[in-house]
This record gives C-alpha cells, structure tokens and sequence, in this order.
C-alpha cells in the first residue's frame, strides 16, 4: 500500500515535471487548469502522479500546432530549445561548451556561483583548470584516521567567466585551524583573482625578494616579460 503524501505543486514544480516528461509544458490557461487538478484531493501520490500527467497530456495535444502551414517547422524548433530549456544532470551545459579554452577541465568546470545556490546564469558560470597546490609549512594541517598527514596548501588555478574575454588567475588557502579547541576547515581563505598580467609582475616580485632573502642574483626576476606585441615587431 502506498503512504507516500501528495504533493503541494507550484508553477515551477509543474513545469519542470512536464519538460522532464514531454519535453515542454503547457503556459498560461492550461498550466493554471493543470495546476488545479495538481492540487485537487487525492489519496496518494501515486493517483495524484497519474492525473497531473494525464492533463497535461491533454494540455499539450490541446495546443499541438501542427494543423496549419508552418506548424511543423515550429514544432521542430521547440524540439531544438528543449536541450537548453532542461538541461539533464550530467549532461553538458551549453554555455561552458561553446569557445572552451584549451586549458579548461571539463570535471573543474562552475556551473553556480556557490556549491548551494540552486540558481544560475551563464554569467556566474566559469571554465577553471586542474589546480595547482603548493605544501605550505607554517599553517596547520591534519593527521587523517588513515594515519597519512594532510598539509596545508595554497591552491592555484586559472579561470575565466564565459561572458568574460580574459583568464584570470585565483589563489587562496586551505588547510586548518583550531577554535576553541576545535578543528575546522580552512576551505578558500585569503582568496586572490588577478590578471595574466598581474601575476606575471606578481611573480618577478616574489622572485626579486628570495633573492635578496638568498643573497642571490637570479637573472629569471631581472627581465622584462615580452609582450605579444613586442615579439610580433
């Protein structure tokens, strides 16, 4: 016997249903006459399931176009949008396929702003590399329970907004720290996003300094990095 309640359908939830199933969903008077019998009484999900499906079967043979001069050349074109319309998990997002750079790694790829957010645009959406991690001695790390020591680290990647025309290069830290006794993770702290170019000069600096540090005279810090319109005259 199935307990499992009925639901409490909104527009979205309906929609979404219907464009998982159908591929699209009926708008306007019908999506409001499929709302009503969404949210009518019924004994179990199951019953409640079947009939939300069944009217908006009927919804859509309703508005079916391809009756008149046309209507099959626009009923093709819905079938076009429905990949993009509801996009199925794990399939490929179509704004981090088109000009993905070289250097992006599908499984690094951002489709959110934050891990949570159940919202997204293609403006919060990023192409991102493997990262790279530095081992850094003077933050805390952690024993794990399979005995193996886990460092701190700084953690580098290049990245780049598909609505952006340049990379960026991001830096920040993880690792651990103690609060009131307590372990908890360091997960992207002292966050960095600069230019190329920035990172270049960033570089020579950092250079420059473990130098003076070493009490060397490393040549790699002294030149200036050529640009490409230099090289190209």
């Amino acid at each position: 016997m199935n307990t499992k309640r009925p639901h409490r359908h909104t527009y979205a939830t309906l929609r979404e249903l219907s464009e998982r199933i159908f591929g699209r969903s009926p708008e306007g008077p019908a999506l409001r006459r499929v709302k009503t019998v969404a949210n009518d009484h019924y004994d179990d999900c199951d019953a409640q399931q079947i009939a939300v499906i069944e009217t908006i079967r009927e919804e859509l043979a309703i508005s079916e176009t391809d009756g008149f001069p046309g209507g099959a050349a626009l009923e093709e074109f819905r079938s076009e949008m429905r990949p993009e319309l509801f996009i199925q998990a794990g399939a490929p997002i179509p704004w981090l396929e088109e000009n993905r750079p070289a250097w992006a790694s599908r499984r690094c790829d951002q489709d959110r702003h934050a891990e949570d957010d159940d919202v997204s645009d293609a403006a919060v959406m990023s192409w991102r590399s493997e990262p790279v991690s530095i081992p850094l001695a003077r933050y805390y790390g952690r024993w794990r329970d399979d005995g193996h020591f886990e460092s701190a680290r700084l953690m580098l990647d290049l990245r780049q907004n598909v609505t952006s025309r340049d990379p960026r290069i991001a830096f920040e830290r993880h690792g651990y720290k103690l609060v009131k006794g307590e372990t908890r993770v360091v997960d992207g702290e002292d966050h960095y996003e600069i230019s190329v170019d920035e990172a270049v000069r960033l570089a020579r600096a950092l250079l420059l300094l473990a130098d003076v540090a070493r009490g060397t005279a490393d040549t790699i810090a002294d030149r200036k990095p050529v640009t490409v319109v230099e090289e190209a005259s």
